[in-house]
């Protein structure tokens, strides 16, 4: 074989050596981690345990500041999911409980709501807007409070004739080959139709905590923010 021929197997080789390690690449990545696995976990099943123990007594506690404020529907997603990034990459897994509770409420409500800002404060919770004040007309569609334990909170105001329509809250769904849900229970839509033809409002109260974080920092140390770490079996982190 001649020279110039060892060389064009030898670049040949090199190609097809490349080309080789970026299919690997490419289907790597492009392969969706075990959600279901995951939200089957031991480790899930103690930190969503840990979770319920959070997020139901504070949203109680959030709604119980409002005793103007009468009862209407309550629903509860438990979802886990990951999502694609870069290069058809995939975010790790972190699952979240939502709990909310749909309430209604007659007459002026931006008064009494200036009021339920400044309790919500008082027992923790801050916003990213100023607290709200009773001089306004009326309250604003959507406040996000948040909680130094990695809670959220979010207070939407609905128009009663248009139902859930407008209301997002965490977790946000995706896509159904990457979200599996651990627990859920719809909001009852005849329950909302019924309180429409009962209150001139209606606001939608929701608590979630991000409680398990596949991408957080390696250390068993919760994140500020999202409450969750790292895959681990530390008893001290929420996420193992």
């Amino acid at each position: 074989m001649s020279r110039v021929a060892r060389v064009a197997w030898t670049v040949l080789a090199l190609v097809a050596v490349c080309v080789g390690a970026l299919v690997y690449q490419v289907y790597r990545f492009g392969t969706p981690p075990d959600v279901a696995a995951t939200a089957r976990s031991a480790a899930v099943e103690r930190a969503a345990r840990r979770a319920a123990d959070v997020v139901d007594p504070n949203l109680g506690a959030a709604v119980g500041a409002a005793p103007w404020l009468s009862p209407v529907a309550a629903g509860l997603e438990d979802v886990c999911q990951t999502g694609r990034r870069y290069f058809g990459s995939y975010t790790g897994i972190s699952c979240t409980r939502a709990a909310t509770l749909v309430l209604g409420a007659d007459g002026e409500v931006a008064g009494p709501y200036a009021e339920w800002d400044r309790a919500l404060r008082a027992i923790g919770w801050y916003g990213a807007a100023d607290a709200v004040t009773s001089a306004a007309p009326s309250p604003p569609q959507r406040v996000d409070y948040r909680h130094g334990n990695g809670l959220l909170l979010l207070v939407t105001w609905l128009d009663p004739q248009d139902g859930l329509r407008g209301h997002r809250a965490p977790p946000y769904e995706r896509d159904p080959h990457t979200d599996v849900h651990r627990d859920r229970r719809t909001i009852d839509e005849t329950a909302l139709r019924d309180a429409a033809a009962r209150f001139r409002h209606l606001v939608a109260v929701t608590v979630s905590l991000r409680y398990y974080d596949g991408d957080a920092s390696p250390s068993p140390t919760p994140s500020p923010w999202s409450g969750g770490c790292r895959d681990t079996d530390s008893a001290r982190c929420p996420g193992g």
